[in-house]
């Protein structure tokens, strides 16, 4: 319904555009390009700050990626400290049982 009325009001408009003296065509003319300038403007003023938003995130993405790179690495370090250390427990525990076994054949 709102299309239909739209175009019956653009042909409606466009027949006056042709009955319009030459004068009257120039400032429909100047109306019609600022109206575009306008809306070309907001285009381009959106396409920037889309652009910016989209560095932005990339920038971000970037820093989370190596921040991410720098948790790996510090998760297989834990890991290997934490591998070591469990040895090491194992060959106390096991020289600590030795010690016991040596003392109590003492006895």
């Amino acid at each position: 319904m709102l299309k239909r009325t739209a175009g019956c009001l653009l042909l409606l408009l466009s027949g006056l555009v042709w009955a319009q003296t030459p004068e009257e065509e120039v400032l429909s003319a100047q109306m019609a390009y600022q109206q575009t300038s306008r809306s070309a403007d907001t285009a381009l003023r959106r396409l920037d700050a889309a652009q910016q938003a989209k560095k932005l995130a990339e920038a971000r993405l970037a820093d989370a990626q190596n921040e991410l790179q720098r948790r790996e690495k510090d998760v297989s370090e834990a890991a290997a400290a934490a591998e070591s250390a469990t040895r090491q427990l194992q060959a106390s525990e096991q020289h600590l049982r030795q010690a016991w076994q040596h003392k109590d054949a003492l006895r």
